[in-house]
């Protein structure tokens, strides 16, 4: 898995906020923020697992990217989407749903080895489901 930046995942936040019938193109975005954050949070989590990462660091970090997947299963939940994609936008709103509750739990719990090693299997499942969908 590679690391994608924190920015990175933020602009295409920033391009998801229209109005409108949510389209290929733009759910694919939206898809692949969501990896793009499981991935950095999985990350995140190892570290924390190893011993690499401050208490503080960790859980103002894992606040951020648990904000961004708030934002993003916000974003999902309330599109419309065409027709052809409502199965997977469901699918990408739970994802987003995972995303959230395993970073919750590494913000609520920055120092705890063994949570982390189990918050970093569940981010790097929900990174490759996220990038399935948004090659589907």
């Amino acid at each position: 898995m590679r690391r994608v930046p924190a920015v990175f995942a933020l602009a295409l936040l920033a391009g998801c906020g229209g109005t409108g019938t949510l389209d290929q193109k733009t759910f694919q975005k939206e898809a692949e923020s969501i990896q793009s954050v499981a991935a950095e949070g999985a990350l995140l989590a190892r570290d924390v697992a190893d011993g690499k990462s401050t208490v503080p660091f960790t859980r103002v970090h894992a606040g951020e990217l648990h904000e961004q997947a708030a934002k993003l299963e916000e974003t999902l939940s309330t599109a419309t989407a065409q027709p052809a994609l409502e199965d997977e936008v469901a699918e990408a709103v739970e994802l987003a749903g995972d995303v959230v509750a395993s970073l919750d739990q590494l913000e609520r719990s920055p120092g705890d080895a063994e949570l982390a090693r189990g918050a970093q299997g569940k981010l790097e499942t929900a990174a490759r489901q996220a990038e399935d969908l948004a090659g589907a």
